[in-house]
């Protein structure tokens, strides 16, 4: 059998002469006899590699495999394109640097380098033009160092632009002309059927036979051939829109007066409030009403 130890005899011998020893046993000269091992080890004699690895191969071979497995495996609920794994592999991104795992690993290292590098070369502006093919009534105010896109930021319709560095005093200014309540009250949503609504003109939403109507200010309401949850997912990502009992979402804007299980909505109409979502709906409302507050009393 093969030595795993790296030094030789001759190695040993004159590491001890340097100490000044005869053998290896005048190192333990002070442990207590009694507690010094002199008979071998009761285990099997040494392998060779190959047969230690011969021997491990034939332990793993006993293990019982299993199509699934059930395991930790990171993030998970989550889609990575087939492609990423690809580039990290390709030769421009190994190198001999690094962590672990070779060299793959600091070509993963580097293609996330590579992909923020790109990110930073875009400029406000291009973000603003890919913003507005999407929104149309979102304000935006730009932070900068120079003039140099003032007259492009037109394009975009942006309501403010911002010279660095940023003070207090400017930055409140920005916030005043930008007016974010008055963003929030004219803010629209696209419905399932392509027309557009003001959300805070809605009053509530109920649902019934196949439709849902949405019953809005001014008496303007629309009826449509959508399912409540589709309607939910529009509105409840928003804090003012919540489900007091089935088959109703109100906003809370609305509200006239909250009784033990009831909503008086602005319009007249009566919600009713779930016995078993009573706290929830309560703890919400009562969320909400805290916010106006502090916001200064703003419906």
């Amino acid at each position: 059998m093969g030595s795993y130890v790296p030094s030789t005899q001759a190695q040993r011998e004159q590491m001890l002469r340097a100490v000044g020893l005869e053998n290896v046993m005048d190192l333990y000269r002070d442990v207590p006899e009694q507690m010094l091992l002199r008979k071998p080890l009761n285990i099997p004699d040494g392998m060779s590699e190959l047969e230690a690895a011969r021997a491990v191969s034939a332990m793993a071979a006993e293990n019982r495999t299993y199509a699934t497995i059930l395991r930790g495996a990171g993030a998970y609920d989550h889609y990575i394109p087939s492609i990423v794994k690809y580039i990290p592999a390709k030769e421009e991104f190994l190198t001999a640097y690094t962590p672990y795992q070779a060299e793959m690993s600091q070509g993963l290292l580097q293609s996330i380098f590579e992909y923020q590098t790109m990110i930073c070369e875009l400029t406000g502006m291009d973000v603003a033009r890919e913003i507005r093919k999407t929104d149309s009534d979102v304000r935006i105010a730009f932070g900068t160092t120079s003039n140099e896109f003032a007259s492009e930021s037109y394009e975009v319709n942006a309501c403010y632009y911002l010279h660095k560095p940023f003070d207090r005093e400017r930055v409140k200014a920005m916030l005043d002309r930008i007016d974010l309540a008055q963003v929030e009250k004219e803010r629209t949503i696209q419905l399932p059927d392509g027309k557009s609504v003001v959300l805070r003109d809605i009053i509530y939403a109920d649902y019934a036979a196949h439709y849902t109507t949405l019953h809005c200010k001014y008496g303007k309401d629309i009826i449509l051939r959508a399912t409540l949850s589709e309607i939910e997912a529009l509105l409840c990502g928003y804090p003012y829109f919540f489900i007091p009992s089935k088959g109703l979402i109100i906003n809370f804007h609305e509200v006239d007066a909250q009784n033990a299980d009831t909503f008086t909505m602005s319009n007249g109409s009566l919600i009713p409030i779930s016995r078993r979502q009573a706290k929830e709906v309560t703890d919400a409302y009562s969320s909400f009403l805290f916010e106006q507050l502090r916001k200064g009393g703003k419906r």
